[in-house]
């Protein structure tokens, strides 16, 4: 059997309002294998952006184990954990967050740019995401 790639084990999260706790998460346990497809849905306030955010190690639960991959990410420094979400983790926003100015090929390769990509390695990502998407034809056009 394949280990998770994603391991969740007694996740707790707190956030402290006033005088009063938030119990955001509490005792969450989640194994998502790899190519696994999961739906995260609930009412507002339920905890589903909290879940995002600590497995896309933008924050950290009060107690728990996260292992990422086989690897406790829980214990990382924020630069360590900076370092992991550029190489394994992303996000497609709800609002796509593009930058403006950018064309889509541009936008496609900034994060890769960021993360230190050689310019080859690069275009032959972007030239592949947008064949894989059928917008070749849309590599020079803006997001507007």
């Amino acid at each position: 059997m394949t280990p998770p790639q994603i391991e969740l084990a007694g996740i707790e999260r707190v956030f402290h309002l006033g005088d009063s706790e938030v119990h955001a998460l509490r005792d969450l346990n989640l194994r998502i294998s790899a190519g696994e497809y999961v739906a995260v849905m609930g009412p507002s306030g339920s905890g589903k952006s909290t879940l995002l955010n600590l497995v896309g190690l933008l924050d950290r639960p009060n107690t728990g184990l996260y292992r990422l991959e086989g690897r406790d990410v829980t214990t990382l420094s924020p630069d360590e954990q900076a370092q992991v979400r550029s190489q394994r983790i992303g996000f497609v926003f709800q609002s796509f967050h593009l930058v403006p100015r950018l064309t889509a090929a541009e936008n496609i390769a900034l994060p890769m740019m960021l993360a230190g990509l050689p310019p080859a390695q690069r275009a032959i990502r972007v030239e592949q995401a947008l064949k894989d998407y059928g917008l070749e034809d849309r590599a020079k056009h803006r997001p507007d």
